[in-house]
């Protein structure tokens, strides 16, 4: 039986003895069709503490992935993220963060060679 990350890692409580129900870490590496051992791979592995995110953030509409509001909140702990802001306290670029994550799963930009030339079509 697989457990949960919210059994992995402790996650928080909705105040009335629930816990809420994290994604499995198989759940999320499937969801964003991740390359096992890359650098994506790592990132997410590191960015499993949903204690950190509020309870109501395990079933929101917001389309960021769990382990990046993680790793956003590692980096900012001074944000506020809130329940009542339709965003969540997250900044909207985090979704273009997201996307090209996914395009480029050694996290790193295009060769300086490409950038210089305007891309592969030299615009």
């Amino acid at each position: 039986m697989q457990r949960s990350a919210n059994d992995q890692k402790g996650g928080g409580g909705y105040g009335d003895g629930r816990k809420p129900e994290w994604p499995t870490l198989d759940k999320q590496l499937a969801e964003s069709k991740v390359i096992h051992g890359s650098a994506l791979h790592k990132l997410i592995l590191d960015n499993q503490d949903f204690h950190m995110l509020n309870p109501g953030e395990a079933n929101d509409d917001i389309r960021v992935p769990l382990w990046l509001r993680i790793h956003w909140r590692k980096q900012h702990p001074e944000g506020r993220y809130s329940a009542a802001d339709p965003s969540g306290g997250y900044p909207l670029a985090l979704r273009d963060m997201y996307k090209w994550m996914i395009t480029y799963q050694d996290l790193k930009a295009p060769g300086d060679n490409e950038i210089r030339k305007g891309g592969q079509d030299g615009n």
